[in-house]
């Protein structure tokens, strides 16, 4: 009961307890974990207020109301409870609790072998990195000139063990960016996997 809970309820952080710091207006492990986070991990709907902590998967929101609006928007619309489907067609908690359970098993065989060694992010790279391992990613479509080795996209793919490259011939996926074009139509011609940077996002949680 966090009313009693004393011990728990100094451990609940909300992303405006840092006030009007912005040098401090973000979650912290720290502030939770003080003495050692090396077995810690949180999710999260929101990576942005964690300032990109590698202890951190990112959830993707779940909408329980249809039509229904993040409770973080700005624009102050509520949900339309005259509408409340469940939407029981989500797997996205289902895949999430599948990763959970890899790295938590990844992590106690680490303890196992060498508990001073142990680090959760650790096995979180090597289950990611296993996501698209053995793929080659393009990117084509109207804004894939955008796409430099050093954006977030290509490093997204890489950290999820994909490799970029350049041409659709050596692609075995094409990631479509802004509207379709003559790149995109010769990857599907040459019956290549065409789908949108969603997809990887979705798979790297």
């Amino acid at each position: 009961h966090l009313g009693t809970a004393l011990s728990l309820r100094e451990r609940i952080v909300s992303y405006e307890d840092f006030g009007t710091d912005a040098s401090r207006h973000a979650k912290n492990l720290a502030d939770l974990f003080p003495y050692q986070q090396n077995f810690i991990l949180c999710v999260d709907d929101r990576i942005d207020v964690w300032s990109k902590d590698p202890h951190v998967i990112m959830a993707r929101s779940y909408e329980f109301w249809k039509d229904g609006v993040d409770i973080n928007n700005s624009s102050g619309q509520s949900y339309n409870k005259e509408q409340n489907i469940g939407r029981d067609n989500d797997r996205f908690l289902g895949c999430l609790g599948r990763l959970l359970s890899q790295i938590h098993e990844q992590y106690y065989q680490a303890v196992s072998e060498d508990e001073s060694k142990a680090n959760v992010v650790h096995c979180v790279r090597k289950c990611r990195k296993s996501i698209l391992a053995g793929h080659t990613i393009c990117f084509a479509g109207s804004s894939s000139n955008v796409v430099t080795p050093q954006s977030s996209l290509v490093l997204l793919v890489e950290a999820l063990g994909g490799k970029v490259v350049h041409s659709v011939e050596q692609c075995s996926v094409c990631i479509v960016l802004g509207k379709e074009n003559d790149l995109v139509q010769k990857a599907r011609e040459s019956d290549k996997f065409c789908t949108s940077m969603q997809w990887v996002t979705d798979s790297a949680l």
